[in-house]
């Protein structure tokens, strides 16, 4: 099985399966660094249910122009 370098997203018929390489991480993956993860998977899905998601963009400089606009 080729491993990967970056995260991917995997769907089952009960779950959806994102996952992250360990060598992104440095050190040991704790249950803090977990417990953050989380967090702000879940901080980023309650986001896009309020509709705040920008993008796709099509170049690099709408995606900076697109970081500095003020939030909707």
């Amino acid at each position: 099985m080729p491993r990967s370098s970056t995260p991917t997203i995997e769907t089952t018929k009960d779950f959806i399966l994102i996952k992250i390489p360990r060598r992104m991480f440095s050190g040991d993956v704790g249950r803090r660094k977990l417990f953050s993860l989380e967090r702000g998977l879940a901080q980023s899905l309650r986001e896009a249910e309020q509709g705040k998601l920008y993008g796709p963009f099509s170049n690099a400089k709408d995606f900076l122009r697109a970081l500095k606009k003020p939030e909707r």
